[in-house]
């Protein structure tokens, strides 16, 4: 069990900290907010580039056997490896 000096040491500093927060002010505010957004936004336009240069019907046409290939899937990464073979996959009519 705490003792009520300690307790009170505690409250003490709680207080002292929840006023320095209520003090606090954030310079430059709108330009961090700016900032923020236009990271934000650039982070959505490097996924959609992402996403269109490593689409099948772009990227297929480049994998000749010979050419070095780097392999990731999600977050599992092979490495480099070599094309051997390169084949379409049909979906099956049914």
């Amino acid at each position: 069990m705490l003792s009520a000096e300690i307790c009170a040491d505690l409250v003490s500093e709680l207080k002292k900290q929840e006023e320095r927060l209520a003090n606090f002010v954030i310079e430059d505010a709108e330009d961090i907010a700016d900032y923020y957004d236009l990271r934000k936004k650039l982070d959505e336009l490097a996924a959609d580039f992402k996403d269109v240069i490593t689409h099948p019907s772009y990227s297929l046409p480049f994998l000749k056997p010979g050419r070095l290939v780097k392999v990731k899937h999600q977050s599992l990464d092979f490495g480099w490896g070599a094309v051997i073979n390169v084949t379409k996959l049909v979906p099956p009519k049914v």
